[in-house]
């Protein structure tokens, strides 16, 4: 690909943009619900959807933070490289939709589609370290493992949530809402074995 693209800073400047565009693409769906007819306003689903705004953000942010961590230890961008970064920032800006998708319609599609936007980012950003972690310069053994065991929580706890979606879906939602304590133990238990 032309170097033009491959400029890690237009690269960097793209993920910020991709965040500020599923934000806006959350408050959206948030407030096209609460600025609806008052007479006809559904406080259950009001509620679903600002528990789905809040755990998409925090996935969004977690992914955010995680990629631009990663691209900090790149030095030089390739095209492999390039196109696994613009398929997870397309991935992230399906995510609030697919959230919406799922509180309008609860089909198993729409299961399917969130669980796909929330573990194919963690996917894609684990492949970009293992593939190229030669590539991953100043980045200690230790701050690999780290950075690799935080890529496997959301798609891990997601995974299990999809599964428990065809059991019980309160059970699912709840898994879903564990990403942050899940972080801070797993922190925790990392920061004391180092």
């Amino acid at each position: 690909m032309n170097k033009i693209f491959l400029d890690k800073a237009r690269l960097k400047t793209l993920t910020d943009s991709v965040l500020i565009v599923g934000i806006v693409l959350l408050v959206y769906n948030l407030a096209t619900l609460a600025g609806g007819d008052p007479d006809k306003f559904e406080s259950e689903l009001f509620s679903n959807t600002l528990v789905a705004y809040i755990n998409a953000f925090i996935i969004v942010f977690m992914y955010w933070s995680l990629l631009s961590v990663i691209l900090d230890f790149i030095p030089h961008l390739d095209d492999t490289l390039f196109l696994l970064i613009l398929i997870l920032l397309i991935t992230l800006t399906l995510l609030p939709v697919a959230n919406i998708l799922y509180l309008q319609s609860s089909s198993q599609g729409a299961a399917h589609f969130v669980a796909f936007t929330h573990i194919a980012p963690g996917l894609l950003l684990i492949l970009v370290m293992k593939f190229k972690r030669d590539r991953l310069h100043q980045l200690s053994a230790t701050e690999s493992r780290y950075i690799l065991v935080c890529l496997t929580i959301i798609p891990s706890l997601y995974s299990i949530s999809f599964v428990f979606y065809y059991y019980n879906t309160f059970v699912s939602n709840a898994i879903a809402l564990l990403v942050i304590p899940a972080f801070i133990v797993v922190g925790r238990i990392l920061h004391k074995n180092t």
